[in-house]
């Protein structure tokens, strides 16, 4: 699963494949396709947010945060706490 925001070009709720078809390249196709998508339709920046479910990261954002990276992109990387639900 893949949803690209045509309004801001987030990758938004992230890639996701089940995970007995892992490792078989497809959630690389899957941000290819959308890195096709938001470049045919004049995106210069591409962004999709993690939310963390702890401050060092489980292992799940870890994973996750390894995809993307493998996909050499262009990163940015930018952190925000939340504390009591503000912004910090």
């Amino acid at each position: 699963m893949a949803h690209l925001n045509t309004r801001n070009f987030n990758i938004d709720y992230g890639i996701h494949v089940v995970k007995s078809y892992w490792r078989r390249r497809i959630g690389t196709a899957l941000l290819v396709k959308l890195l096709e998508l938001a470049k045919f339709m004049s995106a210069s920046n591409i962004s999709v947010v993690r939310v963390f479910r702890s401050v060092k990261g489980a292992s799940v954002d870890m994973r996750a945060t390894k995809f993307y990276k493998a996909n050499n992109p262009f990163t940015k990387l930018s952190i925000y706490r939340l504390n009591g639900g503000k912004l910090q």
